[in-house]
């Protein structure tokens, strides 16, 4: 695997940023803090996703964007003669993002998704984000570790580098396993019961089941017997049941007969009252038809007088309405009056709005224009002053170190350079805070001005507000008086109706003694012809009343004829009691019997399914038990082989450690050589993974060498590793190593040592990219990007010398 380029848009502090890798030796050079590491992050994040941010998912992207804003991190690779492009994106306040992955030659994205491009690279590489990370990646803080590490803590930060630790996780999940299967055997092997036992029992349940069998043939033979003279008691009790039907039949039918031969006479006797009910409705017709003579005349006198009255009403009623009308028009008129002055009064005191709005309009600017000069100075004035904070603060760590000390950034003396350094700085921050302060002079200023404009502007406002409760009064007085003015309409048009009403009912004559008297006359006769209408209602059903008279006579005498016939069919039909009763007994004496019997076999056939059941599972307990016991063997098989795949890995692990460690030893070594020049070159490995090296002659722990030799160990066996992870990947595995701040206690000639030495690996590695902060070692760099903070605060890339180029 070779990297070629890498782009970061919106990823942390970087909007937008493209590298360029160059094979052989690379620097990426900067300020702590400049954003250098981040470069391997995002390379990580592209290719593996969430799992290589250095924070949540969430946060890779840059602080402050707009929701949904795209963080998109887009690297170019060669990977197995293949090239690759792999394009990964996250918006602004999402957790999960999205993948492609395009293969040159390929149309289209050959793999999507956040998840499957992470499974693809990982499959295409040999490699997981841990092993990736372990092979490619020395951070400045595993050096440390190595170097400070107690000798159990070394080992076990090798065997995490190594992935030699996955076997010992291998080991842990076997020994689970085999003591799960052991504990699962001894649970079968309490669970386990006498299989002789249990053939005993099932012979003994099926003597019992033949035995069973024999009382139940037994008592179905006495069953059938029973039925069958059963049957014949059944057939003695159907022929009287037979006779008793017909009896119960006719004496059904006398019941119904005599039942309607006295429903019948009563019908009669009802109809024949009715009759002579109406004969007198006859008479009473008769007597009171003279009174209802001059109904017609007389009603119609009455409905004359009732009109006549109703006219004398609407006369009074609209004379009354003349009244209230001449009233309400006075008030309104007098309302309005009061509304029309109130109106002028108030057109009179209203400003002109067009003259206002333009006097806010003017206000308004001039306060933005204030303010904004406001906000201006305020912020310059903060930023100076947090520009001056930083250089007090480097200017007192520098005053602490002294002459003699050492930058505690690059590691090296102050020296001659530092009262150069210490007045720089001091004159720096007086100038940083005269100009803060001018800044917040101006900005205090800004904030008086803007209080005046703002207290003529609530005056224009407070202004234009009274004119607008003018308005709105004068709009309700106006829809007030409109109203007014309709309603005096109304009033006017209802006073010119009424008029009419009464002119047209000039000379109305109404006498209403006379009209009451009519009236109760009239309500006289009214009762008299509903009576006559009634009475002539009735009259009318006479002759129908004698005919139903007649009908019923008839069907009387029929009825009694039915009675006679079914009194002679009941005697004809012979039916007797006794003889009924005996049979009934009979039978149901042989039924209870035969239903005893039932009940026995049924009993006896249950007892044969329990039996049944039982065997059953007498015989279900000893398959139980054989499956059982087949099951323990095959599962001490099992247990067998997981104590031989337990012995295989852990002969393997002691192979892989005592293979490893001399192959790390020798690695370490010839670095070890090149770095020092040949003064130091032979460095050994304990079972520890304890760091010893050969000096004249002896081999010494690295306690008894300088600070700087021992990172140098510790960075010589970390490369090592690398070298051994890439070994392992083969061609489809990583072709570059990334170092991190590997220089910091050495000094320059052994700087100049390591870069000669990584440069004679550059076989194993076609890329080496090194992360530092000192700037004079890009100088002995062919090709290095130079990482700095921009005015805005994002980080910007410049390039010096060329890819493949030579050291200046």
């Amino acid at each position: 695997m070779r990297l070629a380029s890498l782009r970061m848009e919106n990823y942390r502090r970087y909007r937008d940023a493209t590298i360029e890798f160059a094979d052989g030796i690379m620097g990426i050079v900067g300020k702590n803090g400049a954003g250098k590491t981040t470069i391997i992050e995002a390379i990580g994040w592209c290719l593996y996703g969430a799992a290589a941010a250095r924070s949540t998912q969430g946060e890779v992207a840059t602080t402050g964007l707009p929701r949904g804003t795209p963080c998109t991190v887009t690297l170019e690779l060669e990977a197995g003669g293949d090239a690759i492009r792999v394009v990964r994106t996250l918006k602004a306040g999402q957790q999960s993002g999205t993948a492609d992955l395009y293969v040159q030659g390929q149309s289209g994205a050959v793999v999507t998704g956040s998840d499957e491009v992470t499974d693809y690279v990982g499959r295409k590489l040999g490699m997981d984000r841990a092993a990736f990370f372990s092979s490619v990646f020395a951070r400045q803080k595993e050096l440390a570790e190595l170097t400070d590490a107690r000798p159990a803590e070394r080992r076990a930060i090798i065997t995490r580098l190594l992935r030699i630790d996955t076997v010992d996780k291998a080991l842990h999940l076997i020994k689970e396993d085999e003591k799960l299967e052991l504990s699962k055997i001894d649970v079968l092997r309490a669970e386990a019961a006498d299989a002789d036992a249990i053939k005993d029992n099932i012979k003994g349940l099926e003597s019992r089941l033949t035995a069973k069998r024999s009382e139940i043939t037994k008592v179905s033979k006495n069953g059938s017997g029973l039925h069958k003279k059963l049957g014949e008691a059944k057939r003695r009790l159907d022929k009287q049941d037979a006779a008793k039907e017909r009896h119960d039949r006719h004496q059904a039918l006398l019941a119904t007969a005599q039942s309607l031969l006295a429903e019948k006479s009563d019908r009669r006797k009802e109809e024949q009252c009715k009759l002579e009910e109406l004969e007198k409705d006859r008479e009473r017709l008769k007597a009171i038809e003279p009174t209802i003579k001059d109904y017609s005349r007389v009603k119609e006198d009455v409905e004359a007088m009732d009109r006549n009255a109703r006219k004398h009403a609407e006369k009074t009623m609209a004379e009354d309405a003349i009244a209230s009308v001449r009233s309400k028009v006075a008030s309104e008129q007098s309302k309005l009056k009061e509304w029309r002055e109130r109106r002028t009064s108030l057109a009179s005191k209203i400003p002109d709005p067009k003259q206002l709005d333009s006097k806010l309009e003017r206000l308004r600017k001039r306060l933005e224009g204030i303010q904004d000069a406001g906000s201006k100075a305020q912020a310059r004035a903060g930023d100076l002053s947090e520009r001056a904070r930083k250089k007090k603060e480097t200017l007192a760590q520098l005053k602490g170190l002294g002459g003699a000390g050492t930058c505690p950034t690059c590691k090296q003396r102050l020296g001659a350079s530092f009262a150069g350094l210490v007045e720089d700085l001091g004159g720096e921050a007086s100038t940083l805070d005269a100009e803060a302060g001018a800044r917040r002079r101006e900005a205090d200023d800004a904030r008086r001005k803007a209080a005046s404009v703002q207290s003529d502007i609530d005056g224009a406002n407070a202004k234009k507000a009274a004119a607008s409760e003018a308005d709105r009064e004068m709009a309700a007085l106006d829809s007030q008086i409109d109203e007014a003015e309709r309603h005096v309409s109304d009033l006017q048009d209802d006073e010119k109706k009424h008029s009419r009403t009464i002119s047209g009912l000039s000379g109305l004559s109404y006498d209403e003694a006379a009209h009451d008297q009519l009236k109760s006359r009239l309500s006289g006769m009214e009762e008299a012809r509903e009576e006559a209408i009634s009475l002539r209602s009735s009259i009318k059903t006479m002759p129908g009343t004698a005919r139903s008279v007649k009908r019923l006579d008839g069907e009387i005498a029929d009825q009694k004829k039915e009675i006679a016939k079914a009194e002679r069919a009941l005697e004809d039909a012979a039916f007797d009691p006794s003889a009924h009763l005996a049979a009934k007994s009979d039978h149901e004496s042989l039924g209870a019997e035969y239903h005893a019997a039932r009940e026995e076999a049924a009993s006896l056939k249950g007892d044969e399914r329990a039996i049944k059941a039982e065997l059953e599972g007498a015989k279900r307990d000893l398959a139980s038990e054989r499956r059982r016991a087949r099951k323990i063997k095959r599962m001490e098989r099992d247990l067998e082989g997981l104590g031989k795949l337990k012995t295989l890995m852990s002969d393997f692990k002691s192979d892989l450690t005592s293979r490893i460690r001399p192959a790390l030893g020798s690695r370490a070594s010839d670095l070890m050589r090149r770095m020092t020049g040949g003064r130091y070159s032979v460095v050994e490995l304990d079972h520890n993974y304890d760091i010893k090296i050969e000096s004249d002659g002896a081999k010494f722990r690295t306690a008894r060498f300088s600070g700087g030799e021992q990172d140098l160990a510790s960075l010589c066996l970390r490369i090592a590793v690398s070298q051994e992870l890439a070994e392992r990947a083969g061609p489809e595995g990583p072709s570059f190593i990334v170092l991190d701040e590997v220089f910091g206690s050495q000094d320059s000639e052994r700087k100049t040592a390591i870069l000669e030495a990584l440069s004679e690996i550059s076989h194993e590695f076609r890329q080496i990219v090194l992360i530092t902060h000192i700037e004079d070692v890009k100088d002995a760099l062919p090709y290095a990007l130079h990482v700095r903070e921009g005015q805005d605060g994002s980080p910007t890339i410049s390039t010096e010398g060329r890819p493949g180029g030579v050291a200046p």
